[in-house]
């Protein structure tokens, strides 16, 4: 491998390196593993339980469960109950109080920094249920659903109560990691002042799932992570930034590296909420724009961790739409990708743009809403197009024809790495009457774009 290619490779692994989950164990005092509940007795009558392996028996929990609700599940906006997709036992936080939430809040400075910037302001953890996964209760792969838009992930705490099962899958892109509460917490021992308990912490976007429990109870705090304006001690992701920071300098202090300029592209890692125009067919649309622009103020994970890399370097990143278009007519493509690319100054509704006849890029192009690019390290292919118009016979024409010629770019992650969090794939059968005679593919994401001079002003 060449000295280039090794630090190319050197800052692709620094990007993909982090998980948007955390997980670990921590002793606490004994007496903190104390509950108080209230049972479903009219009036309420209260109870109290220490959640140890040694002191509490299975009567004890299964009385818990009993006083507990079958919990329900988030499907289009609605509550529904289908233990076939979730059994699981649940209290809400209005019926308890854990001792524990002191030790939570010391938790946080020492595990939030490996899932989220909070550069810009801190994090609050708030107590959302108790949940009780008995034998064969389970809970199907799921998303967690953001409770505002300032709420970002979630945080499981689980009481060493003895159990068998319960393992915690979660998966991103093609990333997949199972945590075993039962392994981490029997493999510390319980003593008559302090015991174990075991936590992980993940991002919303996060598929999770827990697998049936085979014995015993497993028994967890459900806490939902906010962000807020009271910043965290310490610092923040400092590990985390400088390792990129590093991969990426050495990389561009290379002259043969992009030595004419062109952009970089980090593939978004992690979903984001943008306002998409009506229509994209009439004018460029000034709020989708503003929408892409304010995301970067909403980058979280490493999709963060970039972003502060790149502007601790003297760069000033935006957030764009890559779109990739794959044609059954045999055009010719790039060897790294499907097929030709433009950058776009927005973002896309789809929803109109199957009235375009032909290619989208072209149209892109003509209109001005983006650039055309290319591989940095593939040969530059420029695109002829004209201006659109219909003849008498309502068959599609170009008028003269125009060329554009592609800006090298050099992606870091791609749609192949399987992490892209805002995504999709559109095929437009383009027949008046709907028959594939021919089409046109599409593929979409968004991407961190930075755009780097020459290599003789780097070294400046």
């Amino acid at each position: 491998m060449s000295p280039m290619k090794q630090k190319i490779q050197a800052l692709r692994d620094s990007v993909k390196k982090f998980d948007p989950w955390v997980s670990g164990s921590t002793r606490v005092p004994i007496d903190s593993l104390d509950l108080f509940y209230l049972d479903k007795l009219d009036p309420p009558q209260p109870h109290h339980l220490r959640l140890s392996p040694t002191t509490t028996s299975p009567d004890e929990l299964d009385k818990l469960s009993i006083f507990c609700d079958r919990a329900t599940s988030g499907r289009a906006k609605e509550e529904v109950l289908d233990e076939s997709y979730r059994k699981v036992r649940k209290m809400d936080s209005d019926r308890f109080s854990s001792k524990l939430d002191s030790h939570v809040i010391r938790l946080l400075p020492t595990i939030i920094p490996h899932i989220e910037d909070l550069e810009n302001g801190g994090v609050e953890a708030k107590l959302h249920e108790l949940s009780i996964y008995d034998t064969g209760s389970f809970f199907r792969p799921h998303k967690d659903t953001p409770r505002s838009e300032d709420m970002f992930g979630t945080l499981l705490v689980v009481f060493p109560t003895i159990h068998t099962g319960g393992q915690f899958v979660l998966r991103h892109g093609k990333t997949k990691v199972t945590f075993d509460s039962h392994t981490t917490v029997s493999s510390n021992t319980s003593s008559l002042h302090d015991t174990t308990i075991a936590y992980i912490a993940f991002l919303s976007d996060v598929q999770n799932e827990t697998l049936p429990v085979t014995s015993g109870h497993r028994i967890t705090l459900t806490y939902h992570l906010y962000r807020s304006q009271s910043p965290l001690p310490g610092p923040v992701n400092a590990n985390r930034v400088s390792e990129v920071k590093k991969a990426l300098s050495t990389l561009l202090d290379n002259p043969k590296f992009l030595p004419k300029g062109g952009l970089l592209s980090f593939a978004l890692s992690h979903p984001y909420s943008i306002q998409l125009p009506e229509s994209n067919l009439d004018s460029v649309s000034s709020k989708s724009s503003l929408s892409l622009r304010g995301i970067l103020d909403a980058l979280k994970g490493e999709d963060a961790v970039i972003r502060c890399a790149c502007e601790e370097l003297g760069f000033s990143p935006s957030v764009k739409t890559i779109l990739e278009e794959q044609s059954s007519t045999g055009q010719v493509g790039y060897k790294s990708w499907h097929g030709f690319r433009v950058l776009l100054h927005e973002a896309i509704n789809f929803s109109h743009w199957a009235e375009i006849h032909g290619s989208w890029i072209k149209y892109i192009l003509r209109d001005g809403r983006g650039i055309l690019i290319h591989p940095y390290d593939e040969a530059p292919k420029q695109i002829y197009c004209g201006e659109a118009m219909d003849n008498d016979d309502d068959e599609y024409e170009e008028d003269e024809e125009e060329v554009f010629f592609p800006k090298p770019i050099f992606c870091v992650t791609d749609f192949a790495d399987g992490r892209v969090g805002q995504s999709g794939r559109e095929i437009i059968v383009s027949n008046s009457d709907g028959t594939l005679g021919w089409y046109e593919e599409y593929q979409y994401m968004l991407s961190l774009i930075v755009a780097v001079g020459p290599a003789w002003e780097r070294w400046e």
